[in-house]
């Protein structure tokens, strides 16, 4: 109550009694008159009493508000920017068994579950996202474990324990009515049939294949876009630093595409393709990648896929000697029923020069790399959010890579992992 509103409350108060002594003094005696008017006296002194009391206690109210800690409430309010914003993410745990017991307590070209005969925390992972219908979004990804240990980029300011996965500003506009999106920062490769795993996009298998290790890049940072053009049409199109480098290695960028089409419901096929020199301080040596990926869902419960990856750069072995390396995986999930999903994934990979696989893994250049790797996966949903997995996987190599317990090399590995997935 300001003091205008507090002048005009006493003003219409004494309007009323003036006005009733007024009429008193139309209607009575002397003495009823004087008797009158002490009373309409009295009353007036009882509300001039009560109102002062209520300016005092409003004085108080506006001082405490004013110079105590509590907040102003529109500094409460959630900015109306943020309204849409998501927050989700998830927790990976596991638990592994190598039969070869290796004496190294690693399994050997694994990365994300790298750790022989152990209990790990592959990831646990934090997501910020606004995804914009139309104007400015944004979207990051914080990630800790074993993964982050895996997917640091080059020139990161974040340490082994952390890795910012995604960190990239999304602007999202209208063009002949289709969506245009344009992403500028860091954000997941396009190449690969398999992910780095995250609340709303996680693989069939607990482990990932040779190739997503090998074959492709994990994450890029620069400007990418988007079109959807039709329906069944989306063209991608971008440019950055190159693989895994939020600080690039040379001058030089690195060109990356994407198409995919969906036909029919039951048919999507999806290709990338990147090109650029990866070397460090090298601006010459091209390397190039092109990777598709098909998937089928005949059925309601079934769904299908197969990938194939090439990949050649040059001067990779040596000055004036190039390398390359290919793969094919296939991929099959059955649902049993709503709750227990059933996967296999069979897989060849040829790092024929050596140039992918070997520095990499302690394993002398050059080593001629044929690999081969099996895995059978059944998952249950435990609870709405929380699934189990366990998983066999057998290794091979032409070359032995392995580690077995007596500080020897074998052709083959198997491994059981026991995995506990919870997304929110």
């Amino acid at each position: 109550m300001n003091r205008f509103q507090k002048a005009m409350g006493c003003g219409l108060v004494f309007s009323f009694l003036f006005l009733n002594i007024a009429w008193a003094d139309q209607g009575f005696d002397e003495e009823g008159e004087r008797q009158e008017r002490e009373a309409l006296r009295a009353e007036i002194r009882a509300l001039q009493g009560r109102l002062s009391e209520l300016e005092s206690r409003l004085d108080k109210a506006e001082k405490k508000v004013s110079e105590g800690p509590i907040l102003p409430p529109e500094r409460y309010k959630v900015p109306e920017y943020l309204h849409d914003l998501t927050i989700s993410g998830m927790v990976v745990t596991s638990a592994n068994y190598n039969a070869n017991e290796p004496n190294n307590r690693l399994n050997t070209l694994h990365q994300f579950d790298s750790q022989a005969n152990s209990f790990m925390i592959d990831e646990a992972q934090l997501i910020f996202h606004k995804h914009p219908e139309e104007g400015i979004g944004f979207r990051t990804d914080f990630i800790v474990g074993e993964i982050a240990q895996s997917i640091g980029s080059n020139g990161t300011l974040t340490t082994d324990d952390i890795d910012l996965e995604q960190a990239y500003v999304n602007y999202r506009a209208s063009v002949y009515d289709r969506p245009l999106d344009i992403w500028f920062g860091k954000y997941v490769t396009l190449a690969g049939a398999e992910v780095i795993e995250d609340p709303s996009n996680y693989n069939w298998n607990a482990t990932h294949s040779f190739m997503f290790y090998y074959s492709i890049p994990f994450t890029h940072t620069g400007v990418r876009a988007s079109y959807a053009a039709t329906d069944w049409l989306t063209a991608i199109l971008g440019v950055n630093n190159g693989w895994d480098a939020e600080q690039d290695n040379n001058d030089a960028k690195t060109l990356e595409a994407g198409i995919s089409l969906t036909p029919y419901e039951w048919l999507t096929w999806f290709t990338s393709f990147y090109y650029g020199a990866e070397q460090s301080g090298d601006e010459g040596s091209q390397r190039t990648l092109v990777s598709n990926v098909l998937t089928l869902k005949p059925s309601e419960v079934l769904t299908l896929m197969v990938n194939g990856d090439y990949g050649f750069e040059e001067d990779a072995v040596s000055p004036r000697v190039n390398g390359a390396w290919y793969g094919l995986a296939g991929y099959a999930r059955y649902m049993m029923n709503e709750k227990w999903g059933l996967s296999t994934r069979a897989e060849y990979f040829n790092d024929n020069d050596g140039v992918r696989t070997a520095t990499a893994n302690g394993i002398s250049a050059r080593t001629t790399q044929e690999l081969w790797e099996w895995t059978l996966t059944t998952d249950y949903a435990l609870y709405p959010g929380l699934v189990g997995r366990l998983e066999y996987r057998y290794d091979y190599s032409n070359a032995d890579v392995f580690q077995d317990n007596k500080a020897d090399k074998t052709h083959s590995q198997n491994l059981v992992t026991l995995q506990f997935l919870y997304a929110f």
